[in-house]
């Protein structure tokens, strides 16, 4: 089963990607800070993560960034969530941090299609 985590400050964000992803045979885990955020990703071993780009006090970009540099995270799949960045910022940092974005407000059926292409 493929697990994904979610980081988002939004507790109505992650309940709903929650149910959804988990509605599809995904095996999910939340958090609504990045505090302990690569704890996290040592235990459950998440295949993807779905990080928003504001968390809290903390930008979604830099934690993203140490998350990649580490070697033992070369594998994770990081798929940026955001409302907030214009699309020309966005595409930069796709290619350097993130394999995927999606913005706020998403349409469920296109996270799930998002998912689905990340795991192929």
């Amino acid at each position: 089963m493929k697990k994904i985590l979610i980081v988002d400050d939004e507790p109505d964000i992650t309940e709903v990607l929650n149910i959804i992803l988990t509605d599809e045979g995904y095996d999910v885990r939340t958090l609504n800070t990045a505090a302990n955020i690569q704890k996290e990703i040592d235990d459950f071993k998440p295949a993807l993560l779905l990080l928003d780009v504001k968390i809290w006090e903390l930008d979604g970009r830099l934690v993203a960034k140490a998350i990649r540099d580490l070697e033992k995270n070369k594998d994770l799949k990081i798929c940026l969530v955001t409302g907030s960045l214009p699309n020309e910022e966005i595409k930069g940092i796709t290619i350097k941090s993130f394999d995927a974005y999606i913005m706020k407000p998403f349409n469920l059926n296109d996270v799930l299609e998002m998912v689905a292409k990340l795991f192929a």
